[in-house]
């Protein structure tokens, strides 16, 4: 093994040990496990365009191919190709997982890596497409930088490698700077191959003496010392194995691929051999981790802070903690020697862990059932369990446990607003103390060294204080992110990285709460700080997604989804107004919600619907959980048909939530698929069915108003997306027929007049017959009356507003003769008294509406002097319709009542003359103004 070998493998156990290896694999690697290579594949081309094997530009070939056959075509051959066989990881594989590369980067199409991932149950995020990368955390990455053949978007063909720096904008910017700080190690390439000139071009610029020298395996040892050195020049090492063949690896049938096994094989020695801790002293270290792993998870910031640590981050789902440099702890049982590891990084080298460290377990598990009584807010139930355990640990003198019982108890008395029952003493809590802190005294003193240990870890829980530095924690981060949206949101840019630790900052608390059995969820504090974060995310998703950096746009570190955690906390910890004022706040209108937040929303709700009551915990949760179906940019078809189907199947009406759900159907109606969208429809019909059977039951009740609104909701649903509704009511089809048998069928009908007015179009033709010949009925009722009530003309007007029934001229004159009177008699009564709303006004604008629509009678001055009624100066719509009054004080009184200028002049500028006399009064108050 020559020194260069030696130097590189040692180069990269360096990038390995600081998190900041980027291995690129080629071709190379999967063609040992049966894929083609490269030129292979572009054989196969060839022979289906019957062209001669002297042609060698690849790429033309490939996009020769595509022209004359397509896109199905094309990767139709490349499914076949790909797909014909089950195809298997190899071993170089297996050992490219063993280095724990911070990010892997491939130009392969196949899903090798991503299998071999699973099986040796990594965690890595697979980036195929830029928006993958736009998403993710950028953390343990595999990027298949040319795309990934399930995906469709595969780099192959000349138009491909043309326009990659446009197709895949963000990835290539990303793969540029990663080399500021990490070792690129390329392997199952040759210095040929297209792919590996690609990139090579694309970084070279960036390969130099300020940025990390990359490293290239040559497998087949036939480069020239030219060669070398130009690469070296370039900031590329190349590195060879020049060991005879016998003492090579025999995995693979060619030379090439066990060249490179032994390679890496070669690292992973090394790296192991490096991979030990240095002889301590510092006992006291070790037995103070003793009890860590023990736990389900203990907030490190508890531990950090309670021996003057540096602050660290713990991630409880992948099981890494975060310092200045992130560590992962490697197996699931080696907590201890991860979190060392850390230390040494950091700044302690002095320390051994023996394999003979006592065990120490807690019991959380029997808490199972007390927690769970928790979550599900049946609070006096969850004291009861908490009471039996708290009694059974106290009498086996697990003090610790006894504590997390006494304190959850404590807690959930003050969120019920009652004091502790007197069962097991006086005072309240166990034992007779008199308070947690004299607990925490006593049981310090009491309890074995580990017991002790714990209790100390967590006396800043139980005495509230750990919860003021973490809403301290949290409120900064959040500042920390406003200012920077601020910044982006203003033309700046920054490369802060605040939106990660205010995540990892908050669910390490969240999760600590959770793990530990802390009924925490409803405590005030606990609700202030995941207000402060939720505020933070939408601090983030509401900055600009590119900021200005030296005059180039580059992608800003943001937040662009509420994804599932986010949701979760939403929903169980934000009050339903607070996040009405949060969305306010930051601007936002709508906003992407995650397909599994999405999920869980409609299951919460659909949960909470099948209750036979909610609390008010409940409550909030479902108002709150309409409130962001509202804003979301996208909906789940099939979940909002669940819950419509509830309704139908249990007809239950709540109706506030009904006319919720409605109000999310209209906002996101375009995103409902084709698939859903029948079957909603008649869903939707059967609803509306189901509400006119409420509305014709004989006797008003409370929910009358909300099932007229929810009526009202579905005719505008209707109307607004052209949704075609039909309404089937056997049984107010039957009830309009008796109408039939009535001297004054306008006192009956007129009960059902929103039925009639908003319901028309969706009722069947008989229906609709029906309906005409009532309301003729009370057409002629109508001739024989000397007056007709306010009611009954609104009814009348709202008739003929919606094409639901035209009447006659004699019966219009009659109405607007009756307004007239009406006027007439309330301008007599000259009462100082003002009305809310002004019933001159009403009449005024009822008799505006009908001249103005309906036109029944042209000349309506004439008409009015013939009733001897002068209405000059009572409505500005009168004046400047009837009157033709069109003053400075007409106009102003216009604007007002119809609050903007545009409205006026869509309503009453319909002339250019009109127009033209608004427009002078606009500028000529402009004028004055300035």
């Amino acid at each position: 093994m020559d020194k260069s070998y030696e130097s590189a493998i040692t180069h990269i156990n360096e990038a390995i040990k600081n998190n900041k290896l980027v291995i690129f694999v080629g071709a190379g690697i999967s063609i040992n496990s049966g894929y083609l290579s490269w030129e292979n594949l572009i054989d196969v081309f060839k022979e289906e365009l019957g062209l001669d094997d002297k042609d060698r530009d690849n790429l033309k070939i490939a996009q020769l191919y595509y022209n004359t056959w397509g896109g199905k075509q094309y990767y139709s051959l490349l499914d076949k190709v790909f797909n014909e066989k089950y195809y298997e990881p190899n071993p170089l594989h297996e050992e490219i997982f063993k280095l724990n590369p911070h990010h892997i980067i491939t130009t392969n199409y196949d899903c090798l890596l991503e299998d071999e991932m699973v099986k040796q149950n990594k965690k890595y995020h697979i980036v195929k497409k830029d928006r993958d990368l736009a998403y993710d955390n950028k953390d343990k990455l595999i990027i298949k930088m040319h795309g990934d053949l399930s995906e469709r978007n595969i780099v192959l063909k000349e138009d491909d490698y043309t326009n990659y720096s446009r197709n895949y904008e963000l990835i290539e910017l990303y793969i540029k700077s990663l080399l500021i700080n990490h070792t690129f190690l390329f392997v199952g390439y040759s210095l040929q191959d297209s792919n590996f000139k690609m990139i090579f071009n694309s970084i070279k610029s960036q390969l130099n003496e300020d940025f990390q020298r990359a490293i290239f395996f040559d497998s087949s040892n036939n480069i020239s010392e030219i060669e070398v050195n130009y690469y070296r020049n370039k900031g590329i090492n190349i590195v060879i194995n020049n060991e005879k063949e016998e003492l090579l690896p025999k995995n693979f049938d060619n030379i090439k691929g066990n060249r490179v096994l032994k390679f890496i094989r070669d690292i992973n020695y090394h790296t192991k051999n490096e991979k030990r801790l240095i002889n301590s002293t510092k006992n006291e270290i070790k037995e103070y981790l003793n009890f860590l792993v023990q736990l389900p998870l203990i907030d490190p910031i508890l531990i950090i802070k309670n021996e003057y640590f540096e602050d660290f981050y713990y991630n409880a789902s992948s099981r890494e903690i975060y310092s200045n440099k992130p560590v992962p702890l490697q197996e699931p049982d080696a907590e201890i020697e991860g979190l060392l590891r850390i230390m040494q990084v950091e700044k302690f080298s002095n320390i051994k862990v023996k394999n003979d460290i006592k065990e120490y377990k807690t019991d959380f598990k029997r808490l199972d059932d007390a927690y769970k009584k928790f979550i599900e807010f049946d609070f006096n139930k969850a004291i009861e369990l908490f009471k039996i355990e708290s009694n059974y640990f106290f009498k086996r003198k697990n003090y610790f446990m006894t504590l997390i019982c006494e304190f959850n108890i404590n807690i959930l008395n003050e969120t019920l607003y009652r004091k502790s029952d007197k069962e097991t003493d006086s005072n309240g809590f166990i034992g007779g103390y008199d308070s947690i802190d004299a607990m925490i005294s006593d049981f310090k003193n009491s309890s074995d060294e580990e017991q002790a240990t714990l209790i100390r870890t967590f006396e800043p829980v139980f005495n509230h204080s750990y919860f003021n530095s973490v809403y301290y924690n949290i409120n900064q981060s959040m500042q920390k992110i406003q200012n920077n949206k601020s910044l982006i949101n203003n033309g700046g840019f920054t490369t802060s990285n605040e939106i990660e630790q205010l995540i990892n900052t908050f669910k390490n608390f969240h999760h600590f709460i959770q793990e530990n059995k802390l009924c925490l969820t409803h405590f005030k504090k606990y609700r202030e700080i995941s207000k402060i974060f939720i505020s933070g995310i939408l601090a983030s998703i509401s900055t600009n997604n590119m900021g200005y950096f030296f005059g180039d746009l580059e992608k800003i570190n943001k937040k662009n989804e509420l994804d599932l955690f986010d949701i979760k906390i939403i929903m169980n910890s934000i009050n339903s107004s607070n996040f009405d004022k949060l969305m306010k706040i930051h601007g936002i209108n709508k906003i992407n919600i995650s397909k599994d937040g999405l999920v869980y929303i409609f299951d919460c709700i659909l949960n909470q619907l099948i209750k036979d009551s909610i609390n008010i915990y409940e409550i909030n949760k479902l108002n709150i959980g309409y409130k962001l179906l509202k804003v979301s940019n996208s909906i789940c078809s099939d979940k909002l048909i669940d819950i419509l189907k509830f309704y139908i199947d249990k007809k239950v009406l709540r109706h506030n939530f009904l006319e919720d759900l409605l109000i999310v159907i209209n906002n996101n109606f375009k995103n409902i698929d084709e698939e859903n969208m029948v079957e909603m429809c008649m869903l939707i019909e059967k609803v509306a069915a189901y509400l006119v059977e409420e509305l014709i039951k004989d006797g008003y009740d409370n929910f009358y108003d909300k099932s007229l609104r929810i009526l009202r909701n579905i005719w505008h649903l209707n109307a607004d997306n052209g949704m075609n509704l039909k309404i089937d009511s056997i049984n107010f089809h039957e009830k309009l027929l008796l109408f039939n048998y009535d001297d004054e069928v306008h006192k009956r009908i007129i009960r059902y007049k929103e039925i009639i007015v908003y319901l028309n179009s969706y009722f069947d033709d008989n229906t609709k017959e029906e309906i005409k010949k009532i309301i003729n009925k009370m057409e002629i009722e109508i001739e024989n009356m000397t007056k007709i009530d306010n009611q009954l003309i609104r009814f009348i007007l709202e008739l003929q507003d919606s094409n639901v029934f035209a009447f006659n001229t004699m019966t219009i004159q009659k109405v607007s003769k009756n307004i007239v009177s009406e006027i007439e008699i309330l301008i007599n009564e000259n009462n100082k008294i003002k009305i809310a709303p002004d019933p001159i006004k009403e009449r005024l604008y009822e008799l505006y509406y009908i001249y103005n629509n309906i036109s029944k009678i042209r000349n309506i001055k004439k008409f009015l002097n013939a009733n001897k009624v002068e209405l000059a100066g009572k409505s500005p719509e009168v004046d400047w319709e009837i009157y033709n009054l069109k003053t400075d004080k007409v106009i102003e009184d216009l604007i007002k009542d119809y609050s903007d200028v545009q409205n006026v002049l869509e309503l009453f500028g319909k002339t250019k003359n009109n127009r033209d006399i608004i427009y002078n009064y606009i500028y000529r108050k402009y004028i004055e103004s300035h």
